[in-house]
């Protein structure tokens, strides 16, 4: 061969040999039907956040078919430094912890270690006896009844058990109590937790509501108490080794904590600052660096978009990564199919969508003002990470940033939904 031949060889070698990003190959979009042209105009709306000073920095994953074809590090881990956004850059995932505790459940509802129709005092008997609020008096007391029916595993997991988070998601009267006796508060321990629980009534009676809450925390004590281990390590040994989610902790060690990426806020001009949390709260934000007494099952996570990739190209993939498999097919559908009734759906979420089991579910495409797909799914998280998996056009999104509050909900979900799915050309 001759050496022209040798070197264009080589350059085609090259080009067609994924591009590395961490521990991600990167494919050409156009090799799954994507456009790179398209992406870019995705890269350039997050850059365009960043210099326009609404974001500290973003990292963000786009995959289809399996291949990832969209790794971009954009901003600052800390706005004061300037320091970047790397591979290494580890970030607190919030509520995205909260599909993973899920996950957890599934894989001991798989072994039979419940029904979705058993009640949670199976398993925690403490809470056998929860009240539940009826009302208030003329003097503002809470009056109180029998449940119609116990809380059960399926009610948990869908936030219709009756537990508030006893704050921002509700105007309950049983919120006062939650800030009382902090049943969740950081550094006691389970029993601790379950006990002042115990004392707390149910907002409205199973089943016949829902509030977003502590549902995903006590969900964690049950996956430990069928396990006979804690949940940090549960999910250690059947999902992250599997999974190869290797930078994945319920916390940051001294070694690691210079690649935490810090919390942001606005300051009272607008700016972006440094997020300060209130050392004498209860459930600190900031509390990634100090080792938790109890997994926090809604919210504990620190982790990187690649391990969470992972997580949900599993899901995409039903319940299957690299040949290592922690759930079966028809386990994922159940996690990600709508399961709410009629009347509870219609009155907390917009047209189109409904909820599975601790994810959003995408119900009816027509319904949305966005791009989707029937059976779209996704999560979100505090400090401003979302992902979406579209089994359909075989999709999956991950976003990580570090602002409180966030503002995917109102701002990037539908701009990240088109201009993902107005990259797909085939």
């Amino acid at each position: 061969m001759s050496v022209i031949r040798r070197c264009l060889a080589a350059a085609l070698l090259l080009f067609t040999l994924p591009a590395v990003a961490g521990s991600l190959a990167v494919s050409m979009p156009e090799e799954v039907g994507m456009s790179s042209a398209r992406l870019q105009v995705l890269r350039d709306y997050f850059q365009k956040q960043v210099d326009d000073g609404l974001e500290p920095g973003l990292q963000v994953i786009v995959a289809r078919r399996g291949r990832v074809v969209m790794h971009e590090k954009i901003g600052f881990m800390d706005i004061e430094t300037r320091e970047p956004i790397t591979d290494e850059t580890l970030f607190r995932i919030m509520s995205l912890t909260k599909p993973i505790t899920n996950a957890a459940a599934m894989i001991l509802y798989e072994e039979g270690g419940f029904s979705m129709n058993d009640p949670i005092a199976k398993f925690i008997p403490e809470l056998a006896t929860l009240k539940v609020l009826a009302g208030v008096d003329e003097a503002g007391e809470m009056i109180l009844e029998d449940p119609q029916h116990a809380p059960t595993m399926h009610e948990l997991m869908t936030h219709t058990a009756g537990f508030t988070y006893g704050g921002p998601y509700s105007n309950s009267p049983v919120n006062a109590v939650y800030q009382q006796l902090h049943p969740f508060e950081h550094g006691i321990g389970r029993q601790e937790s379950i006990d002042r629980l115990a004392r707390i009534p149910l907002a409205y009676q199973p089943g016949s509501d829902y509030i977003y809450s502590y549902s995903a925390d006590v969900l964690g004590f049950i996956i430990e108490i069928l396990s006979k281990t804690d949940l940090g390590s549960f999910m250690q040994e059947r999902i992250f080794t599997p999974l190869g989610m290797d930078e994945t902790m319920s916390w940051v060690p001294p070694e690691l904590e210079s690649r935490l990426m810090k919390i942001h806020r606005y300051d009272d001009e607008g700016n972006l600052t440094i997020y300060s949390d209130d050392p004498n709260s209860t459930r600190p934000l900031d509390n990634a660096v100090v080792k938790p007494v109890v997994f926090n099952g809604g919210g504990q996570l620190v982790s990187t978009p690649d391990d969470y990739y992972r997580f949900a190209q599993t899901l995409l993939n039903g319940g299957i990564f690299n040949g290592n498999r922690i759930l079966s097919p028809s386990t994922v559908k159940f996690m990600t199919t709508q399961r709410y009734p009629a009347g509870v759906r219609e009155r907390h979420w917009a047209p189109g969508q409904g909820h599975g089991l601790n994810v959003s579910v995408v119900i009816d495409p027509t319904q949305i003002n966005y791009p989707a797909s029937k059976g779209e799914f996704s999560h979100g998280g505090l400090a401003n990470g979302y992902f979406f998996v579209d089994p359909e056009k075989e999709l999956v999104f991950i976003m990580q940033g570090q602002l409180f509050p966030p503002r995917y909900r109102q701002l990037h979900i539908p701009i990240i939904n088109a201009l993902v799915h107005a990259a797909i050309i085939e």
